[in-house]
C-alpha cells in the first residue's frame, strides 16, 4: 500500500489474492453489489465484514480509479478498468501473469472541491487512516502487508504464526520507544462466544495515543460499555488514573450479531449482550488472579508508610470526587464512574493540558493548566454550541452542512412529517423510509466531530414530540432547543474536547454550561 497526501494524492493498494474476472471488473464499483450473499438467510450468517459495501463505489464517484485484476483460476481472464467521477472511460481485457488485483485512487474530490473543506487536520486523518489499516493488520496475522507513507521509509509487517501473534500486536500497538513491551494475555469462552486479549504492562495518564482496539469476528468496532469494563477490570493491574494499551479479539456466533445497526459499521449489537460483557470482565480477572506475583505487587514493598500517605493525598487532591482506600489502585465504590483524564491539545500545540474528570454520563469536572476547576455540563455545552451556529447559519444552505456518507436510520412517528422541510433548514435533512424509520441524510457542518447517533437521538425524539409553530418557526425551534431537558445524555470526551477548543470560556460561563467552582461557588454549595 502506498498513501500520498493523506490519500488525497494517491491510495495505492496491490494483492496477490484471488482476482476478478474481466466480466465482473464492472460490477464491483456498482452501488449495492454483493457477492456475499445468494440467499437471505445468508444475511445472519455472515462471517465478512457485511454486505452492504458501497466503498469503491463511493470512491469511483469522487476520484479517478485504475483498477487492474488477474484471476489466479484463470490469468488470460484478467482486466483493467478506469472510472473518473463515477464515469467508466475504459473496460479492457489484460491478460497477466501475477495472479491479484491492484487499485489506484487518484486525485480525491477532484471533481467535488468543496468536500475538501471537510477534510480534518492532517493529523486527524492520518491517524483514522493508520487505525484502519492496523485493524486489518491485527486480524490477519499470516498476511504479510507493506505500506508506505509520502516520502518515508516502507513499513513491512511480516506474517507471523498464531504463537508469535504477540509480536504483530506489540508492533502495532505499542509505541516504537516504548520502555516495556510485555503484554498481559488473557482468553475466556462461553455458550460458543470466546474472547482473546492482550493488555500491555506499559500504561500512562490520559487516552492520547493509546493503542485501543476491538474486534469481533475480525471486524473492528467501539463499545464504550466493554471500553469502560476493560479499564475497571485492570485497575488491579494498572496504576490508578492511568490506562494502557489493549487488543481484545471477540469470536461469536453470526447468528448472535448483528453488524448493520450503525450505518458506519462502527458499532455492533450483540444479542447475548450479558455474556459478552461478563466473557471479557470474567477472563481478565481469572488472569489477574491467577498471575497475581507477575501483574501486581504489594504497594507496600515499593513506598514507604510516608511516601503512601502523600501519594494518596496527592491523588485525592486531583481527583475531589474520589475516595481512596489504603489498597493500592483499588478506588472506593461510588455512585459515579470511575474519573478519567484525557489531554487536550492546544493551538499553540504546547504541552499544557487541560484535565476533563468525569463524575457521571452528563456532568465532568474540568482543571486548567493552572489547576483551577470548574464543572461541565455537557449537554447545556452542546446545546448552546449548537444554538451559536444555528442563530447564524439558519437556513442552512448545502455548503454549511455536511452530508452523510452512509445514512443514519431513527425510529420517528408520523408527527415528524411536517417537520421535514423546517428540519432540513436547520441543516438536518431527513427522509421517512417506512412507517416508523427515518433517515438523516446531512447534519450541520458544527456537528462533523460527534457521533451523530449519541448526540441526536433523543432530541430527535423530543422535536419529534412536540408541537412546533410551523408560520413562526425559528423562533419556536429556538424556544424548543433552548428547552430541552435530558438528564440521561452522554457526550464523548473527544466530543467534549472539540467544543472546548471551539467555544470560548466566556461564553460557556455566560450560558452557565460551565460554572467555576471558586470558594464563594462552594460556600453556596455548602450553606
Amino acid at each position: 500500500m502506498t498513501i500520498i497526501e493523506n490519500g488525497l494524492d494517491l491510495i495505492a493498494i496491490e494483492d496477490n489474492g484471488e482476482g476478478i474476472q474481466f466480466e465482473d471488473l464492472p460490477y464491483a464499483f456498482c452501488r449495492h453489489a454483493t457477492s456475499k450473499i445468494e440467499r437471505f438467510e445468508d444475511i445472519y450468517n455472515l462471517y465478512s465484514y457485511g454486505f452492504r459495501g458501497e466503498a469503491l463505489a463511493s470512491m469511483a464517484a469522487i476520484s479517478r480509479i485504475t483498477c487492474t485484476s488477474t484471476p489466479k483460476s484463470n490469468p488470460e481472464a484478467g482486466g483493467k478498468i478506469v472510472i473518473h467521477g463515477a464515469k467508466e472511460m475504459s473496460h479492457t481485457p489484460v491478460p497477466g501473469k501475477k495472479n491479484g488485483t491492484s487499485i489506484f485512487i487518484k486525485d480525491l474530490f477532484f471533481n467535488t472541491p468543496a468536500r475538501l473543506k471537510f477534510i480534518k487536520s492532517k493529523t486527524s486523518e492520518k491517524n483514522a487512516m493508520k487505525r484502519i489499516i492496523n485493524a486489518f493488520i491485527l486480524t490477519n496475522p499470516k498476511t504479510q502487508f507493506s505500506i508506505k507513507w509520502d516520502d518515508k521509509d516502507k513499513q513491512i509487517f511480516k506474517p507471523v504464526s498464531d504463537e508469535n501473534l504477540q509480536d504483530r500486536i506489540k508492533q502495532i500497538i505499542l509505541p516504537k520507544n516504548a520502555s516495556n513491551k510485555e503484554l498481559y494475555e488473557f482468553t475466556g469462552e462461553y455458550e460458543g462466544h470466546s474472547v482473546h486479549g492482550f493488555a500491555s504492562a506499559l500504561t500512562s495518564k490520559g487516552n492520547a495515543g493509546k493503542g485501543q482496539y476491538l474486534f469481533v469476528n475480525g471486524r473492528l468496532f467501539t463499545d464504550r460499555q466493554i471500553h469502560q469494563s476493560i479499564l475497571r477490570t485492570m485497575e488491579k493491574v494498572w496504576p490508578f488514573g492511568e490506562t494502557g494499551h489493549y487488543c481484545v479479539m471477540l469470536e461469536v456466533p453470526p447468528t448472535q450479531v448483528d453488524v448493520n445497526v450503525h450505518p458506519n459499521k462502527t458499532q455492533v449489537k450483540f444479542f447475548k449482550s450479558n455474556v459478552v460483557f461478563s466473557l471479557v470482565s470474567a477472563s481478565i480477572k481469572k488472569f489477574i488472579d491467577e498471575n497475581t506475583e507477575v501483574v501486581a505487587r504489594p504497594q507496600e514493598e515499593l513506598f514507604t508508610s510516608t511516601e503512601q500517605r502523600d501519594q494518596s493525598l496527592q491523588m485525592f487532591s486531583n481527583n475531589p470526587f474520589t475516595t481512596y482506600s489504603s489498597q493500592p489502585h483499588r478506588p472506593s465504590s461510588m455512585s459515579f464512574d470511575r474519573s478519567k483524564s484525557v489531554d487536550i491539545p492546544r493551538d499553540d500545540e504546547e504541552s499544557q493540558s487541560i484535565q476533563l474528570n468525569r463524575i457521571n454520563d452528563r456532568y465532568l469536572i474540568l482543571q486548567d493548566e493552572s489547576s483551577n476547576k470548574s464543572i461541565v455540563d455537557s449537554f447545556a455545552l452542546f446545546i448552546n454550541y449548537w444554538l451559536k451556529d444555528w442563530a447564524v447559519r439558519y437556513p442552512y444552505i448545502e455548503t454549511n452542512t455536511t452530508p452523510l456518507l452512509i445514512s443514519e436510520p431513527f425510529l420517528l412517528n408520523e408527527s415528524i412529517n411536517s417537520k421535514l422541510e423546517l428540519l432540513k433548514n436547520s441543516g438536518l435533512e431527513i427522509d421517512k423510509l417506512d412507517e416508523q424509520t427515518y433517515a438523516l441524510r446531512t447534519i450541520p457542518n458544527c456537528f462533523d466531530s460527534f457521533n451523530v447517533r449519541e448526540v441526536l437521538g433523543d432530541i430527535l425524539q423530543t422535536i419529534n414530540n412536540e408541537n412546533i409553530n410551523i408560520e413562526n418557526f425559528k423562533e419556536s425551534m429556538l424556544e424548543l432547543i433552548t428547552n430541552i431537558k435530558l438528564n440521561d445524555f452522554f457526550l464523548s470526551d473527544y466530543s467534549i474536547i472539540h467544543i472546548l477548543k471551539e467555544y470560548s470560556m466566556v461564553e460557556a460561563l455566560k450560558s452557565k454550561s460551565i460554572i467555576n467552582l471558586d470558594n464563594s461557588v462552594l460556600e453556596k454549595i455548602f450553606r
